[in-house]
């Protein structure tokens, strides 16, 4: 009678491959980060560099590892992925270690660029991880994510639009990410004919991306920019699409620091003193004055702006009101801040 049991130890899914190289599989394994990240932070970002077998599997080596569990900490800190990569490369040059390698080439055809890489949840089985090695990188449909920003938004459903985000990131830098399908899709809503809850659907998408720029403002602030206050005038609504990318294309110049939008008029005003700003961008509908009820300030140069929805000039009202499109408006404001 043959002896089925065996006393052998089961094998260890962390162990080495011949040659000290680990597959992707256990790469996630041992990192906690997903294969298709891994592949966005290789082929997007450039910050890690597997070597690749004869069939197009990636191969990573203690080192890379390392490196994979760096950039997470770093990503854990709110670093974004280009200053990431300025870090590693510093880091390689105290250390004497080389940076993440350029791109390789080898004859393997190309596989075609318009498959999507599909999104892989813990529960797929490891065949189907392991044939998504070797297929396309390539982001999902751009038109397809922003469609499902509309009707997460629409369905008031945090948890959707923070998945589509979650997805949108592995592709996109988070500015990118914000001004393609976020603001895309508040701009998109915000032509739309009325339908019900219409503005509750604006007002909550507009704050949930003013929380995500106001994120983002925090990680980005350099010293040596001029910093700048940003509200919206009137306490009644809520930012509009025009005005966020507004603020997200002068936050690439400058510090900005965005007033939350439920502090009374008077309390902002006395804000802005504390954090001795020079400037106050108030994004209005109608051309009022400047300095409407938030008091008296001696040292901020307040910039009342009417950001317009087609190509404008810009034009200044005798009231002091900037009026003009989104570029015009940062070429005007931008000259004001240097000034």
């Amino acid at each position: 009678m043959n002896d089925t049991t065996s006393n052998e130890s089961p094998p260890d899914d962390t162990a080495p491959s011949e040659g000290g190289l680990f597959p992707i599989r256990t790469v996630a394994r041992l990192t906690g980060i997903n294969p298709i990240t891994l592949r966005a932070w290789e082929r997007r970002h450039n910050l890690i560099r597997p070597i690749r077998t004869p069939s197009g599997h990636r191969l990573y080596s203690t080192a890379d590892i390392d490196l994979i569990r760096r950039i997470q900490s770093l990503s854990e800190q709110g670093m974004g992925f280009s200053q990431i990569g300025i870090v590693l490369k510093r880091e390689a040059r105290l250390t004497g270690r080389i940076g993440p390698k350029p791109p390789h080439t080898d004859n393997r055809a190309l596989v075609p660029e318009s498959h999507p890489l599909p999104a892989l949840s813990p529960t797929q089985n490891q065949a189907t991880a392991e044939s998504l090695d070797t297929a396309a990188d390539t982001p999902p449909g751009l038109n397809t994510l922003r469609v499902q920003i509309r009707q997460a938004a629409i369905a008031l459903n945090t948890d959707a639009l923070v998945h589509i985000e979650q997805q949108a990131l592995l592709w996109y830098p988070p500015e990118e990410m914000i001004r393609l399908f976020l603001i895309d899709g508040l701009h998109r809503l915000e032509r739309r004919e009325i339908w019900p809850d219409q503005n509750l659907v604006l007002h909550w998408l507009s704050d949930h991306i003013h929380q995500r720029i106001d994120g983002l403002l925090r990680q980005r602030a350099q010293l040596g920019q001029a910093s700048v206050a940003v509200d919206i005038a009137s306490t009644d609504r809520c930012y509009r699409a025009a005005e966020l990318e507004l603020v997200l294309a002068l936050a690439e110049g400058f510090n900005l620091h965005l007033i939350p939008p439920t502090l009374p008029v008077l309390l902002r005003s006395r804000l802005v003193a504390r954090w001795g700003l020079p400037h106050w961008i108030r994004f209005q509908l109608a051309d009022f004055p400047a300095n409407h009820d938030i008091g008296v300030l001696t040292t901020t140069a307040i910039h009342p702006c009417q950001v317009t929805e087609t190509p404008h000039p810009v034009e200044i009202t005798p009231r002091g009101l900037c009026r003009g499109s989104v570029s015009d408006c940062q070429a005007y404001l931008s000259g004001r801040f240097r000034g």
